[in-house]
C-alpha cells in the first residue's frame, strides 16, 4: 500500500526543522520515509538523541 502526503506552511517548516536536527545528530542525510518513520516514533528519536548525547 502507498500513502502520499503533502505538508504545507507551518507543518512543512516543522518537518524540515525536525528532519534537519535528526540529520545533524546522525551525521548523514535521511530519506523522507526514513525521517518520517523516526519522527512517528518518539521513543526512537529520543533514543537517538540520548545515545548521541552520551557519546
Amino acid at each position: 500500500m502507498r500513502i502520499q502526503i503533502t505538508l504545507t506552511g507551518e507543518r512543512a517548516d516543522e518537518y524540515a526543522e525536525r528532519k534537519q536536527r535528526l540529520e545533524d545528530a546522525l551525521g548523514y542525510e535521511l530519506s523522507h520515509p526514513e525521517a518520517f518513520g523516526i519522527l512517528m516514533n518518539p521513543a526512537v528519536s529520543d533514543e537517538i538523541v540520548s545515545s548521541l548525547a552520551k557519546a
